[in-house]
């Protein structure tokens, strides 16, 4: 995947998206399956918005049963089952338990009920799925069982659970980049660091946008006949610039995940917490195991300043010590947090008398020709990870009808790293063909992480010293860096640390392991002493930002 500004902005495309998250690269992975000529723009870098706030959980609507919300439910099921099928070295089957009390709506009565319409309603979760990556059904725990999987938890309301499987992103940033590549590798131009800075409308119609690239200052104009949106909480403030547009912010939540630096369970525990945020009442957050780490999330918390997607000090020690007092055993403390991750996501409003959100109910989807009278410009801005593919699909069928253009694809074909050699055949083979220097442990990480494009990390370790791991706290190598500069687009160190690799993610990062990212990356680049002094400020300012570093 290269950055070809030139191609990007020298031809006419048939759609223009305009994000680079997870819903905008797979809705340029659609239309570009469908023949559509695509081009893609991320002012930041691919997943380096709300998608790197990601939970990691891709749920499969089971949480849809209490509003009976049916067909939100079967959409959640198709999209799980499409990235089981789509990227099965980047997803995984992971358990979950709810606790049971009382005899009402959360009692064992309601809940197996409710396990059983499940079950009837998911009868297909796993068609098409590899058997090591098909999800068990559910089924109810005793109290016992529930304190054996959780030992730490207060059981003083809980009469038992429902356990259930749903899957798990090893990293939803490689996720978010595998979709981009397979855009790429059907025709797509993508680029990162280009800001769309106004969009072109005229006569009735949009016919692309007024961008700028910020790694040359260069002003480009990029034409398309339609204009897709997938900027999340940002596209309100692009087209709010549009006197023709009327496209007000929906009420805003900072979405917050905390990643803890052991692991608590075995299985993602539902804990019900009080007083997580001043003013919040009663609600439910998981404890996640992941990576050897604990997520807990999600807390929502009204965003209060535009473009200040922080989570502060009082607000994290205001969580640890809710979740303390349903986990007296854990004794979570501040040093326990090895980062955080904070998105902007929709919501449907505030309730007043327990000061938690009204989750949106659907992706919010807008086609401004009917809306606005502006034909060929379309907003896509999601509330789910999990949703991304199948709101994806719909939004580019309805734009691909609207300009009498595109097929139906031929078929889903999987992300690049599933395809070819897999499971035991390809770890063989990366034993085969590693240099010296590579230990068991970061092969089996090549493997997971990147599935069958880990040979191409390797071609790029002829150098033995690339095998070198940047930190004994992660089997990350210092190939991996030379991998996403030359193959994946990766613009700088920022980009390497946070979203090609998963440094920054788990929180393995000191000032030690980032100064030998820095010296990689400034080889390879042939950065100044200045250049690489502002990529570690940069880097060391980002990480700051998500509570790392």
């Amino acid at each position: 995947m290269k950055r070809d500004i030139a191609a990007l902005s020298d031809q006419r495309h048939d759609l223009l998206v305009i994000g680079g998250g997870i819903y905008g690269v797979a809705a340029a992975r659609e239309a570009s399956l469908r023949g559509l000529r695509v081009a893609l723009v991320e002012r930041d870098d691919f997943g380096a918005g709300t998608s790197w706030n990601s939970f990691k959980t891709l749920h499969g609507g089971i949480r849809y049963l209490q509003q009976l919300d049916l067909a939100r439910l079967r959409a959640s099921l198709r999209s799980q089952r499409r990235f089981l099928r789509l990227a099965p070295h980047l997803v995984e089957p992971l358990r979950f338990a709810l606790p049971s009390r009382g005899w009402g709506s959360r009692g064992p009565v309601a809940l197996g009920l409710g396990r059983l319409a499940y079950a009837a309603l998911s009868l297909d979760r796993n068609r098409g799925v590899a058997p090591e990556r098909r999800l068990p059904g559910a089924r109810l725990l005793s109290r016992g069982a529930l304190h054996a999987l959780a030992p730490e938890l207060s059981l003083s309301r809980a009469n038992g659970a429902l356990a259930w499987w749903d899957a798990q992103l090893r990293s939803s940033e490689r996720v978010v980049l595998e979709f981009a590549l397979a855009a790429a590798e059907q025709g797509a131009q993508l680029a990162n660091r280009v800001e769309v800075c106004a969009l072109r409308i005229g006569r009735g119609r949009v016919d692309g946008v007024a961008a700028r690239d910020l790694a040359s200052g260069r002003e480009l104009e990029l034409r398309a006949d339609a204009v897709l949106c997938c900027a999340g909480a940002e596209s309100f403030a692009l087209l709010g610039r549009e006197r023709a547009l009327r496209a007000p912010a929906p009420p805003l939540s900072r979405a917050a995940n905390v990643v803890l630096a052991r692991a608590l369970f075995d299985c993602a525990v539902a804990l019900p917490v009080s007083g997580a945020a001043a003013g919040q009442g009663e609600q439910t957050l998981f404890a996640a195991p992941w990576r050897g780490r604990t997520l807990l999330g999600t807390l929502h918390l009204p965003l209060r300043e535009p473009g200040r997607a922080e989570l502060a000090e009082a607000e994290i020690e205001c969580l640890l010590a809710a979740v303390n007092r349903v986990l007296p055993g854990a004794r979570l403390q501040r040093s326990d947090v090895a980062l955080f991750h904070v998105g902007v996501q929709p919501v449907a409003g505030w309730d007043a008398s327990s000061g938690l959100p009204r989750h949106a109910p659907d992706a919010l989807a807008l086609d401004h020709g009917a809306r606005d009278r502006v034909a060929g410009l379309h907003t896509l801005v999601g509330v789910k990870f999990t949703e991304a593919p199948e709101e994806a699909r719909r939004a580019v069928e309805r734009i691909g009808a609207a300009l009498g253009r595109g097929r139906a694809p031929a078929g889903d074909p999987p992300l690049p790293g599933a395809r070819g050699t897999r499971g035991e055949a390809l770890r063989r083979e990366l034993r085969e063909r590693a240099g010296p220097g590579f230990d068991a442990e970061q092969l089996e990480h090549l493997a997971a992480s990147y599935g069958a494009r880990a040979t191409g990390v390797l071609e790029h370790a002829r150098d033995p010293g690339l095998a070198a791991r940047l930190t004994p706290a992660s089997p990350v190598s210092a190939a991996e860096l030379v991998f996403g500069l030359r193959e994946e687009m990766a613009g700088g160190l920022g980009d390497l640390v946070l979203r090609r690799t998963e440094l920054g993610a788990r929180g393995d990062l000191d000032a030690r392991a980032l100064e030998a990212c820095a010296e990689v990356a400034s080889r390879e680049q042939g950065w100044s002493a200045e250049r690489r002094a502002a990529e570690l400020a940069c880097a060391r300012s980002a990480l700051a930002q998500r509570g790392a570093g």
